[in-house]
C-alpha cells in the first residue's frame, strides 16, 4: 500500500462528496495539518482514524486502502437495480424481518 496512493484516494474522495479539510478532520477528532499530510502521502494513520475517515466520507476502508472486491457490497447492487425490483425487494426483505422478529419474541 502506498500512502501516496491511499492519500490521494482520500482526497478524491473527500473532494466529490464536497467535504473541506476542516470538517473531516473535525469529525474524525484530528488536526487539519495532520489530515494535509495523510493526503500528501507522508503521514501513516491508525487503523482507527481509516475506520473514522471511512464513515466521515460515507465509504468503506477497502475502498480508501485500494483493495479490489469483485463482489459488490449489498447496497452497490440493489442501487443498479430497477425501481420495480427495489420495491418487491424492499417488500421481501421486510416480510423476512418480521418474519425473524416473530421468532424472537417466541423464543
Amino acid at each position: 500500500m502506498d500512502n501516496i496512493e491511499i492519500g490521494n484516494r482520500i482526497r478524491e474522495i473527500r473532494i466529490k462528496k464536497n467535504i473541506s479539510v476542516f470538517e473531516l478532520a473535525y469529525r474524525t477528532k484530528t488536526s487539519q495539518s495532520h489530515i494535509y499530510q495523510i493526503e500528501g502521502g507522508s503521514q501513516n494513520m491508525s487503523i482507527e482514524l481509516l475506520f473514522k475517515i471511512a464513515d466521515t466520507l460515507e465509504t468503506d476502508p477497502n475502498t480508501i486502502l485500494g483493495v479490489k472486491n469483485n463482489i459488490a457490497s449489498v447496497d452497490e447492487a440493489l442501487n443498479e437495480l430497477p425501481l420495480e425490483m427495489k420495491s418487491k425487494l424492499s417488500v421481501l426483505f421486510g416480510a423476512m424481518i418480521n418474519q425473524i422478529k416473530e421468532q424472537d419474541v417466541i423464543n
